[in-house]
């Protein structure tokens, strides 16, 4: 009885789902049936852009060739050297190695840093292609600017510490005199006696015995002669018969003192070498390997005896010459300066340094007006011994102001 009625639930359950199904099938016909288009388009769901994350464009990757250490100019260069990485597209230089093989056994041209993109200007594949590349000091020699070298010593060079890649201003010390505009001569100019004659006394000046009474030379200034300054000046002097003009001559005791000036001239110069180049011309070279200095040891010393101390290295020679890149105009400015024997400072200036201030000439009117030095009185006494000199800084580098001095 039990499973009868279960039965019958489970055939009621049957039957109502059939029906349902064959309602909803004839709803769909009979909307179909009007004329009307078969079959309408679901609605669909409007996705607001802005809300929509963009899908990400792939930014195309390549493989170059880079370095992985410092490679100098001239060094072969060897597969532990250069490694190969990924870089963008977009940004990548022409003339780009991608593949090891390319590079390895090749010259390099000029310097290459480490993490740098190995370029096809940057390698030679011979000895022969290295040779026409020019000289290293061109190659690093920045556009619109030549080289020029000039003498250092340790003052001048700041105790030698400049340095290639450093940056100096160049300071200049003139001696200035007075001269014959003519001549071109330093005054007080001997010629100048040349400009006078000697004339004859009035005619009874010799026989002139009267109290008070006297004859002198009578001198005057030739025609078209040219006096400069206050070198002599015309006193009148009353013989009693004619008055006549003597001519006094100063003459100085000492010779004229010059007048010295410093100013900084060339700025933000580029030091490319100090010293001598290479013969070659080659500054960038791969470290050369020490010799190891060898120490005799004890078994190899005589018995009894001390060990003979290890030979020094000798110390190399102090450069005596810089080389500066400069723009042109300076170039001439400094080989006119050096031309004219004028003494040069070289100025070092901050790595850090952005710009400098303008510099005023100094001269002794500059020192005594800008530090407020006064002239010590004069006094009726003074100490013994006396003092005729102060400590100097002698180098070998005196200026002499010489009339006559012979380059």
């Amino acid at each position: 009885m039990r499973t009868r009625v279960i039965l019958i639930v489970v055939l009621i359950i049957v039957i109502i789902l059939a029906a349902v199904f064959f309602v909803t099938q004839q709803g769909s016909t009979d909307s179909g049936s009007g004329g009307e288009s078969t079959s309408q388009p679901r609605p669909t769901r409007v996705v607001d852009s802005a809300t929509r994350e963009p899908t990400p464009t792939p930014i195309p990757i390549v493989e170059v060739v880079v370095a992985v250490q410092d490679i100098p100019r001239g060094v072969e260069i060897q597969p532990n050297m250069i490694e190969v990485v990924a870089f963008p597209l977009d940004f990548l230089p022409q003339g780009t190695f991608s593949d090891l093989n390319t590079v390895v056994g090749r010259i390099a041209r000029t310097d290459i840093s480490r993490e740098q993109l190995i370029q096809a200007r940057q390698v030679v594949t011979g000895l022969f292609d290295l040779s026409e590349s020019g000289s290293d000091a061109a190659a690093i020699l920045e556009a619109g600017r030549v080289a020029i070298s000039l003498p250092i010593d340790v003052i001048t060079s700041v105790a030698y510490a400049l340095q290639p890649g450093d940056s100096v201003d160049v300071l200049v010390s003139m001696l200035f005199v007075d001269v014959d505009q003519d001549y071109q001569t330093i005054l007080p100019n001997d010629n100048q006696w040349l400009n006078f004659s000697v004339v004859e006394p009035p005619a009874g000046c010799a026989d002139a015995q009267l109290s008070g009474d006297f004859c002198v030379p009578y001198y005057q200034i030739s025609q078209g002669s040219v006096v400069t300054g206050n070198q002599f000046e015309v006193i009148p002097i009353n013989t009693g018969r004619v008055t006549l003009g003597l001519p006094i001559i100063e003459i100085p005791q000492e010779e004229q003192r010059p007048r010295l000036v410093t100013q900084r001239t060339v700025k933000d110069a580029r030091v490319i070498w100090v010293g001598e180049f290479p013969l070659d011309g080659r500054i960038f070279q791969a470290a050369a390997t020490p010799t190891p200095r060898v120490t005799p040891s004890d078994s190899n010393s005589s018995s009894g005896g001390a060990d003979v101390p290890p030979t020094d290295t000798p110390r190399p020679p102090r450069p005596e010459i810089i080389t500066l890149g400069v723009t042109p105009q300076d170039a001439v400015i400094l080989t006119y300066m050096a031309e004219a024997r004028l003494p040069m400072t070289f100025a070092l200036r901050s790595a850090r340094a952005v710009g400098l201030p303008e510099t005023q000439s100094v001269t002794l009117d500059y020192i005594m007006t800008n530090f407020g030095i006064q002239v010590p009185d004069r006094f009726s006494f003074a100490v013994e011994p006396a003092i005729r000199s102060i400590r100097q800084l002698s180098l070998g580098n005196e200026i002499a102001l010489q009339a006559d001095a012979q380059p």
